[in-house]
C-alpha cells in the first residue's frame, strides 16, 4: 500500500493491502516506508514494521485522526500492552519493558536459553516469546510471569497468549490435534516446564478442519478477557469459553489533565466495565463536590468534570482529588479504583486568596509609606512571597473582601479619609493600587463606622457581605453583596456592641459554608457568632478566655495551613505574628509564632 498503514481491529500481524483508506476503517499512519506491517496494537499504541527497510515504528493514535510515529528504530521482536512496550534485544536473550511515550525502563527478563526473540506477545501479567533463526528453525519459546519474575518453557509455532493462558494450534490429525489451552493463571511451575501446567483441549481438529490452522484468520483468542473463537470447514464461527478466570479490571494506559478550569481523564481498560463513577473531593476537607457517572465502557473510558459542584456553581480554587471506580462487566475481580490530585486554578476565588489561585489565604499589610502588600500564604501555616502595590494614603482603611465584581478574583474595599467607600477589583495575583478599577459604594458617610469587616457569605447567595459597627452607638449592620457588584442598603443586626474591642469577619469556621464572626470583649474573652445563612447570627459561643490581650490586629485569614479549615492570624504590640489553626468546628488550636518584626506595618488585615 505504499506509505500508508490502515489501523485494523485485530491486534497482531494485520497487513494493509490497499493504497488508500477504506470508508469506516480506522485512522492512518504515514511511516514513509514501503508496505509497512502492523505487528501489534493495544490502546493508542502500535508496533509497525517496515517490510524491507529493517525499520520499526512505535506509533501512537492519540484520537480518531491520523497516527504519529513516536519512536523509530531497527526492527526487533516487540509487543505492546497499553503503554508498556516490550522489546527484545538485537542479539542475546534480554527483553526489556519501557513506558510509552517517555521510554522510561520498567523491568526486564532474559529468555531461558538466552535465545534472541523473533516474536513477543504481552497480556497483562504475562509475556510470551519465541525464537527462530534466520532459516525459520525453532530455537526455543517461553513465558514470563511479571508477578513472580519466573519463566517457563512454552510451545512454539502457532501459539497465542491470552489473559492467564496460552492457546496452541496442535497440527496433524492425531488425538491431541486441535486447539489446546495451557492454563497459566495459577503461576508457573517450579520445574520451569510448561508440560507441568494444567491443559485441556478446546476444539478437536475435526471441529476446525485439518487445514484451518491460521492464527488470527481461522482461529484467535480475545486477550481482553473473552474466549477463543474458531471457524469450521463451513466458515461457521464458534466461541469457546476458556474456563480461566479473567484478571481483575485494570487501566493499562491513561491520560489525565492536571486541572485548571476543568478536568478530564481517559483510561484504556484491560477488559470491559459495566459502569463507572468519578468522585471529586476537596483534598483538605474531604468534602465531595461532584460525582460523575457513566454506563458500560469497553476498551476506552472517558470522564470529564466541568469544575462545578452538584448545584452547578464553580468550586473554589485549590487542590482536589479525583477517584475513579469501575465495575467489571464480567463480575470477576475487584472493581477498578484509581485516584489522583487536580489543581483548580480557574474556579471561584477562595476566601482571602489574592495571589496564586491556590486556595490558600493571604494577609494584606499597609506600610507607613503607603505600600499595600499581599503576604502570600504558603499552605503550610506560614507566609511567603509578597506582591505589592504602591501609592496609597496611609489614612485609608483596607477591608479584604470576596469576589464582589464576579471576575473570579477577590476584591478589596477601601475607605478613604473623606468617608468614601470603594470596591477595588485587582486582577488575580495583583495587589491593588489607586489606579486599579473600582466601583464606588458611597462617596461619604462611611467614617461613622469603626469596624468594617467581611465575614464571607452570610446569606447563602454566593456573594460576600460586609459587617459595619457605628462608632458612637455600637450598632452593628449588615450590608449584603449584590449581583451588580455593589452593596445593598444596610440592615441592623445588633444594638450597642461597644463591649467588644474587636469584631472580626472570620470566614466559615464550622464548615457549614456560611460566614461567621469573632468578637473579643474588654475582658479578653473571645466569642464566636455562627452565621445562620439568612443574614443573621446565632447566640455567641465562647471560644477562649483571657485571649489576645496584647493583640492589636486579628485577621480571619482563610486557610493558610492547607487543611481546608479557616485559620486566625494575630499581631501583638511587639510585632510578633501568630497563627491559631482552625479545627473546622468553630474553634482553634494554640497559637504558633510565624513571623516577627511586623510592628512597622500601619495595618494588618
Amino acid at each position: 500500500m505504499g506509505r500508508r498503514l490502515l489501523r485494523r481491529r485485530h491486534p497482531r500481524s494485520a497487513a494493509a493491502s490497499s493504497p488508500r483508506p477504506m470508508p469506516g476503517w480506522g485512522p492512518t499512519l504515514d511511516t514513509g516506508d514501503d508496505s509497512p506491517r502492523l505487528k501489534d496494537l493495544s490502546g493508542r499504541y502500535a508496533v509497525v514494521d517496515g517490510a524491507s527497510s529493517g525499520t520499526q515504528y512505535i506509533s501512537e493514535f492519540p484520537d480518531g485522526s491520523a497516527g504519529k510515529v513516536v519512536q523509530k528504530r531497527d526492527r526487533v521482536a516487540a509487543a505492546v500492552w497499553g503503554n508498556t512496550l516490550w522489546s527484545g534485544a538485537a542479539t542475546g536473550g534480554k527483553v526489556t519493558a519501557t513506558r510509552l511515550p517517555s521510554g522510561t525502563a520498567v523491568e526486564s527478563f532474559t529468555t531461558r536459553n538466552g535465545c534472541t526473540p523473533s516474536d513477543l506477545q504481552a497480556v497483562g501479567r504475562w509475556v510470551y516469546w519465541t525464537c527462530e533463526d534466520a532459516w525459520g528453525d525453532d530455537q526455543g519459546s517461553g513465558v514470563y510471569d511479571r508477578t513472580t519474575k519466573l519463566t517457563a518453557t512454552a510451545p512454539s509455532g502457532r501459539v497465542l497468549l491470552g489473559d492467564g493462558y496460552l492457546v496452541e494450534r496442535v497440527g496433524g490429525i492425531q488425538s491431541g490435534s486441535g486447539l489446546k489451552l495451557i492454563d497459566l493463571h495459577n503461576g508457573l511451575p517450579a520445574s520451569g516446564s510448561y508440560t507441568d501446567l494444567a491443559s485441556r483441549k478446546l476444539a478437536d481438529w475435526t471441529d476446525l478442519g485439518k487445514d484451518n490452522d491460521g492464527v488470527g484468520t481461522t482461529w484467535t483468542g480475545d486477550r481482553f478477557g473473552g474466549g477463543v473463537a474458531y471457524a469450521d470447514d463451513e466458515q461457521r464461527v464458534h466461541l469457546v469459553k476458556t474456563g480461566v478466570p479473567a484478571s481483575a479490571l485494570s487501566a493499562i494506559d491513561s491520560t489525565v489533565t492536571p486541572g485548571a478550569a476543568s478536568w478530564s481523564g481517559t483510561w484504556w481498560l484491560s477488559k470491559p466495565a459495566a459502569s463507572w463513577k468519578v468522585t471529586v473531593r476537596h483534598k483538605a476537607s474531604g468534602a465531595t463536590v461532584r460525582t460523575v457517572t457513566g454506563s458500560a465502557a469497553r476498551g476506552l473510558l472517558t470522564a470529564a468534570w466541568d469544575g462545578k459542584d452538584s448545584a452547578g456553581r464553580l468550586v473554589l480554587n485549590g487542590t482536589y482529588t479525583w477517584t475513579l471506580t469501575a465495575q467489571p462487566a464480567d463480575g470477576q475481580g475487584a472493581p477498578l479504583s484509581l485516584s489522583g490530585n487536580l489543581a483548580v486554578t480557574a474556579g471561584a476565588a477562595a476566601p482571602r486568596d489574592y495571589a496564586g489561585n491556590d486556595g490558600v489565604g493571604d494577609v494584606l499589610t499597609l506600610s507607613s509609606s503607603g505600600t499595600l502588600t499581599i503576604q502570600r500564604g504558603t499552605g503550610t501555616g506560614t507566609l511567603g512571597s509578597q506582591v505589592s502595590g504602591t501609592g496609597w494614603p496611609t489614612t485609608a482603611k483596607f477591608v479584604p473582601f470576596g469576589d464582589l465584581g464576579g471576575d473570579r478574583c477577590n476584591d478589596v474595599l477601601v475607605r478613604l479619609s473623606s468617608g468614601a467607600l470603594r470596591a477595588y477589583r485587582p486582577s488575580c495575583g495583583k495587589a491593588a493600587t489607586p489606579s486599579t478599577p473600582y466601583t464606588s459604594l458611597g462617596t461619604s458617610g462611611w467614617n461613622q463606622y469603626d469596624v468594617l469587616t467581611a465575614p464571607g457569605d452570610v446569606t447563602k447567595d454566593g456573594r460576600p457581605d460586609l459587617i459595619a459597627r457605628n462608632a458612637s452607638t455600637g450598632t452593628v449592620y449588615l450590608y449584603k453583596g449584590t449581583s451588580t457588584g455593589t452593596l445593598s442598603a444596610r440592615v441592623k443586626l445588633y444594638d450597642n456592641w461597644k463591649t467588644y474591642k474587636k469584631v472580626v469577619g472570620a470566614g466559615d469556621l464550622n464548615g457549614d459554608g456560611i460566614g461567621d464572626l469573632l468578637a473579643q470583649d474588654t475582658s479578653n474573652n473571645l466569642y464566636r457568632y455562627d452565621g445562620t445563612g439568612s443574614g443573621t447570627f446565632r447566640a455567641r459561643v465562647k471560644v477562649f478566655s483571657n485571649w489576645g490581650a496584647s493583640c492589636n490586629a486579628v485577621v480571619g485569614v482563610g486557610d493558610i495551613t492547607g487543611d481546608g479549615r479557616t485559620d486566625l492570624v494575630s499581631r501583638d504590640t511587639s510585632g510578633n505574628l501568630y497563627r491559631n489553626s482552625g479545627d473546622g468546628k468553630g474553634s482553634f488550636g494554640g497559637r504558633t509564632k510565624i513571623a516577627t518584626g511586623w510592628q512597622g506595618y500601619k495595618a494588618v488585615g
